[in-house]
């Protein structure tokens, strides 16, 4: 039953279950709400202005807009009026004007956008430096806000300005040609990689959807190959940031399919039996019905049926006569081997009432088919795939073990086809894993190095932390540790003389060792868990990162003088801006405020440099008084 555009005052009384009455009447001022009224665009505010921005969070070298709505502003019910604002920000304290115009004629609400920037502030120039975190501040100064007083409106926004940091990146899901990459992230952000196979890249994989966990798939690898790559962030608000090793990609190696006791690649004949138009050597996309591939898995060979144009139908098998031909692997020792396990990559193209099969040595003789295409639908492959086969019946134990592909060509006229594409064959153990490190020491750790070290009490002897981030891959190892060395001289060599300590897994070390009164220079290695090379904690590999971090320990700290010649201002009629000389021996200032200027101190914030912003206090109501004081890198105030 209220009445829209009018002002309402109000008190609040209460009573309790034993008759004690309370009243609160705004200390007999009132409280006090003005109601909206809609004039054409909706319900909106009347007399009493408000303001608001077009982000909660908004990035520097940006535009910030601001409406503001107050029906006292609107002069004219034919013309387009226009009012001003000012706009502030931590970095520019004294607020630049910005100009609002009427959205339309007896709208009453006008709106502007405030450009924001990330340089050098300059007064009066229309636009407002931030830097990352600031406060930027919109005030309204409202002549009447329906009551017949002044009243100040406002809002803030928060200056987001530099990317994300990492949490982690780290290679995961290692196959013999593929892996991805962990992005985990700070804030929400999109990802790109870029990578290759050698330190130029060349090749980009991309995450678009914003979030915190990013997993990217990469590929694909030489078996056991070096790759290299970086990372690139941007957060929702478009800030970007870039990370790699200390200024080279970061480095990994791809796993292998272990337990083989037989592997070919095709890169040259290892004892073949071929018919026909059965071949070893380089694809060349050539056949029918979209053909061979245009390149080898990996390398540069493979085996198939016609990879280099022959017969009558160039790149296909021939026609016809329900023929059959056969490509015939050499003698596999398999007398040893437990759940044998063939695996290959294929690209098969066959159909027309021509069959494709896998055939296999029995135990004693003879050969048994352990796959074939469908005789009516045939096989269409257009990309490489892997295929697994059990053949440990036929393997397991077997001495004379082979393998041979088969191609029936089939009686129709039209039964050409590209046929088979075969590489990376191989017979191994089935009980191994299904890919595995490499573990050949032919690829160091991939590791940016420590990030800080830390003095864990200034006023005591306990020791300094040093902490690292995650390394992003183990080269040819499957994972790793960290070593941990400390000297006197920065640059130092790392070596068993100054080596502090080893085989630590966590991300950060407490070195109780070092002593007190002293500049200590870190330095953190990565160690594959393989055992060949000179690691201290198994002989695994070393990365060679050189992230140096110092530290300068102490036991005690002199006490800071003083803080004087303090500074009270009011910012944008809305904040309140503490400011300070420094002071000797301070490492940090704590500022306290209290509503009496005698007790009452209680702390608001603490801050390395030489002002703290009091948000939105110069509005609350009542009185503040600061106080100020040092302290030292114990904590200690004088």
């Amino acid at each position: 039953g209220l009445t829209e555009c009018t002002i309402y005052y109000y008190e609040v009384a209460s009573a309790d279950v034993y008759g004690n009455d309370a009243v609160d009447d705004n200390n007999g001022a009132y409280y006090f709400f003005e109601t909206w009224g809609d004039f054409g665009n909706g319900l909106q505010p009347c007399h009493a202005g408000q303001i608001s921005l077009d982000a909660a969070i908004v990035p520097c070298d940006s535009t910030l807009g601001v409406e503001l709505v107050d029906i006292d502003l609107n002069l004219s019910n034919v013309a387009v009026d226009t009012t001003t604002v000012t706009v502030s920000s931590t970095s520019e304290p004294n607020p630049e004007t910005l100009l609002l115009t009427e959205t339309g004629p007896n709208s009453s609400t006008f709106t502007g956008a405030m450009p924001l920037g990330g340089g050098a502030v300059v007064n009066g120039d229309g636009v407002v430096q931030v830097a990352d975190g600031d406060v930027i501040t919109a005030t309204y100064l409202d002549a009447d806000n329906g009551t017949g007083q002044p009243a100040t409106a406002f809002a803030s926004a928060v200056a987001d300005c530099v990317g994300t940091e990492i949490v982690e990146i780290s290679v995961i899901d290692l196959t013999d040609e593929s892996a991805s990459i962990l992005v985990k992230t700070s804030e929400l952000t999109t990802v790109d990689v870029d990578w290759g196979l050698t330190a130029g890249l060349g090749a980009q994989a991309s995450s678009s959807t914003l979030a915190t966990s990013h997993t990217i798939p990469i590929g694909r690898f030489p078996e056991c190959g070096r790759f290299f790559f970086t990372v690139g962030t941007t957060d929702e608000y478009g800030n970007p940031a870039a990370f790699d090793a200390n200024g080279v990609p970061f480095e990994a190696n791809a796993y292998e399919i272990p337990g083989w006791i037989f592997k070919d690649g095709f890169e040259s004949d290892a004892g073949w039996t071929l018919d026909s138009e059965w071949e070893i050597g380089a694809p060349q996309g050539l056949g029918s019905g979209g053909g061979d591939p245009s390149t080898a898995y990996a390398g540069a060979g493979v085996l198939g049926h016609d990879l280099s144009g022959l017969g009558s139908y160039p790149g296909d098998y021939e026609p016809g006569g329900n023929l059959s031909t056969y490509a015939t692997s050499p003698v596999v020792d398999g007398s040893s081997l437990a759940n044998g396990e063939l695996k290959l990559r294929r690209w098969l193209k066959t159909g027309g009432g021509g069959i494709a099969s896998i055939e296999v040595t029995q135990q004693g003789g003879g050969w048994t088919s352990i796959w074939s295409s469908d005789s009516i639908v045939g096989q269409d492959d257009n990309d490489w795939s892997l295929q697994t086969y059990d053949v440990s019946t036929h393997a397991d134990g077997n001495g004379q073990f082979q393998v041979r592909f088969k191609q029936t060509h089939g009686f129709q006229t039209t039964a050409n086809r590209p046929g088979w594409n075969v590489d990376r064959l191989i017979v191994r153990d089935g009980n191994n894993p299904e890919f595995g490190a490499c573990d050949t020491c032919a690829g160091v750790p991939s590791f940016a190095g420590a990030t800080s070290a830390v003095d864990n009490d200034a006023c005591g002897s306990t020791g300094v932390t040093v902490s690292w981030n995650k390394a992003a891959a183990w080269g040819t190892g499957g994972s790793g540790t960290y070593a941990v060395y400390r000297d006197t001289t920065p640059g130092f060599t790392p070596s068993a003389g100054n080596l502090v300590a080893a085989g630590v897994t966590t991300l950060s070390y407490n070195d109780a060792t070092a002593t007190d009164g002293q500049q200590w220079h870190y330095l953190v290695l990565a160690e594959s868990d393989e055992t060949c090379a000179s690691g201290p904690n198994n002989g695994g590999t070393l990365d060679d990162n050189g992230a140096y971090v110092a530290v300068t320990t102490s036991a005690s700290q002199p006490l800071p003088a003083a803080v004087d010649s303090v500074t009270v201002d009011r910012v944008n009629h809305v904040h309140v801006r503490i400011a300070w000389d420094a002071a000797t021996n301070a490492t940090g200032y704590r500022v306290y405020r209290s509503a009496v200027p005698d007790s009452g101190f209680e702390l608001i914030g603490e801050t390395a440099g030489l002002f703290f912003e009091d948000v939105n206090q110069a509005v609350a109501p009542g009185h503040a008084y600061y106080d100020v004081r040092s302290i030292n890198a114990c904590g200690q105030e004088p």
